[in-house]
């Protein structure tokens, strides 16, 4: 049944659900007790932390809310969850609706799905309209304005736009002193310190939220976008001391992949040179950011020390998260789903941030808890993507709900809660546009962000199979807004043989392999073609 704070504007998309066969239903409950989400959102976070199942310890990465998190009975952990596109807009865009980026045909920091989906459920639209649940959010869920205003009047509770609660807050937070990428400051006590932060900003307004929807007799879905460790890592200077600087090392790979492809590589121009003095000025510049250079020893260790200190100023901040869950007595009966948006490259291969199909910027952690699963907590080693991150959400507190129609990924459900953990995708799609110059190396300057999708040069598309990473350029018709099968600019092929995911050293990616395994790579764009030209992506895997 609808509620009094049901809003006429939810009008056409509910009906659009029940069009598709979704009828809406009486909140999910565990015997009396509502069953809760809260959805948790990472920016920029790579599989390397500390928790089961991940390769880090507390001597560089000091996380232990999450390690917390993924030992706790009902968790599953999976090791092997890879984004569809490593850009936090497209990426976002794509988990939020359960659909691939050639379905939602944003790419960029231009376009949204809601340009092509105007009717889309989005994962917390589906639980406002369809299951009913109070739904707030907070922090960047969405990537800004993509799709245009948070989408509130399509996703979220009404009362966060007409004053009654908290609107959306996206923070904001001072430079770093003299725009350095990274700055570990005192924290100021009180509203003074929250305040000075991006990530205590978005804690404090997601505990206002959580204390007006555990008021009401109703379930509810609260969604946290953190900030960190996207960059500028700045960070409280308590935390520096917890990754110490004898615990941090240079990258094992330095230079591009033997034999890959130019078109693969990117400099991130916009996003870590010109931004910050010291990646511009101390450290090199950009004559430091190509193929065959790389930043010096010491301002490697400067920066990477500062991203796994922002992981774990991210990390406290869940820790906060997960303490006010307990303290309103409502942690027994809420889903915690947290998982990055994608990973990040921290100098290994000669690339830093994300923007690539290789493995530590597809790869991201995908923590599920369920505390009504009764059973220890797992590590899955199994492929899954976060398109199906939606899917999964839904099944987990609606086990019968009919999910929307369109959706391409796939319910993780039967795996957490212990009904079918064998159960696994054969492969992973990541993709990733280049926008080349005429005239310049395909590696230089090729950034799409900005770039009408119509004037895209090349797209790579690329799968991950249990042993193998393949990875094929097309080039693009900006016409269909589809690649160009028949003309292609490079083949990459990596062997994950013996990959347990635990190291960060590089090495199942250092040589490109693919001129040396022609027939391997012939049978593997065969399975590549097969599955992006699918409108599911040619997956099976965990119905339910």
């Amino acid at each position: 049944m609808l509620t009094p704070h049901s809003s006429v504007r939810r009008a056409p998309l509910l009906l659009a659900a029940l069009a598709s066969g979704i009828a809406a239903s009486e909140s999910p409950r565990i015997g009396n007790s509502h069953r809760n989400v809260l959805l948790i959102i990472s920016d920029d976070l790579r599989a390397e932390i500390d928790a089961p199942g991940f390769g880090c310890t507390a001597a560089k990465c000091h996380t232990p809310n999450l390690k917390a998190l993924g030992s706790a009975a009902g968790t599953t952990v999976f090791t092997r969850a890879y984004v569809q596109e490593a850009l936090c807009a497209p990426s976002r865009n794509s988990f939020l609706v359960g659909r691939r980026p050639d379905t939602t045909k944003a790419w960029q920091f231009i376009d949204s799905f809601r340009e092509v989906g105007p009717d889309w459920l989005t994962l917390p639209g589906y639980f406002r309209d369809v299951l009913n649940y109070t739904v707030v959010g907070t922090g960047k869920v969405f990537h800004p304005n993509l799709p245009p205003n948070w989408d509130l009047d399509k996703s979220w509770d009404n009362r966060m736009a007409n004053g009654e609660w908290d609107g959306w807050m996206y923070p904001s937070e001072p430079h770093c002193p003299n725009k350095t990428v990274w700055c570990a400051v005192p924290e100021p006590s009180g509203p003074v310190g929250v305040a000075a932060f991006d990530d205590t900003q978005i804690t404090q307004s997601a505990i206002r939220l959580l204390r007006n929807i555990t008021a009401l007799d109703r379930p509810w879905f609260l969604a946290v976008g953190y900030r960190k460790p996207h960059v500028q890592w700045r960070f409280p200077q308590s935390l520096l001391p917890l990754v110490p600087e004898a615990s941090v090392t240079v990258p094992k790979h330095r230079l591009f992949p033997e034999g890959a492809p130019a078109v693969a590589f990117h400099q991130p121009i916009n996003d870590f040179l010109t931004p910050f003095s010291d990646v511009n000025k101390t450290c090199g510049g950009v004559a430091a950011m190509t193929p065959n250079t790389s930043f010096s020893d010491a301002c490697q260790k400067l920066f990477r020390r500062a991203y796994h200190a922002s992981v774990a100023f991210m990390d406290r901040e869940v820790g906060r998260l997960r303490a006010e869950l307990a303290s309103l007595n409502v942690a027994d009966r809420t889903a915690i789903v947290f998982f990055g948006d994608h990973g990040w490259q921290l100098g290994e291969w000669a690339e830093w941030e994300k923007f690539t199909n290789f493995e530590f910027a597809a790869r991201v952690p995908l923590i599920i808890h369920a505390p009504w699963v009764n059973s220890p907590a797992r590590v899955s080693r199994n492929l899954v993507e976060l398109v199906d991150v939606m899917p999964t959400t839904i099944r987990l507190v609606a086990p019968t709900a009919t999910l929307p129609l369109g959706l391409e990924g796939t319910s993780l459900a039967q795996i957490v809660t212990g009904t079918n953990t064998s159960a696994t995708k054969t492969m992973a799609l990541t993709q990733f546009p280049r926008c080349c110059t005429a005239g310049a190396p395909l590696w230089e300057g090729n950034d799409c962000d900005d770039v009408n999708r119509t004037q895209f040069s090349w797209m790579g598309l690329s799968i991950r199979t249990d042993l193998y990473r393949f990875t094929k350029w097309y080039g693009w018709n900006g016409t269909t807004l589809a690649v160009n099968w028949d003309n292609s600019s490079g083949t990459e092929l990596y062997f994950h043989h013996g990959d347990d995911g635990l190291s960060f050293d590089g090495d199942f990616e250092a040589v490109n392999r693919a001129s040396d395994n022609l027939e391997l790579a012939k049978s593997l764009e065969h399975i590549l073609k097969q599955a992006y030209m699918a409108s599911d992506g040619g997956l099976t895997g965990v119905v339910g």
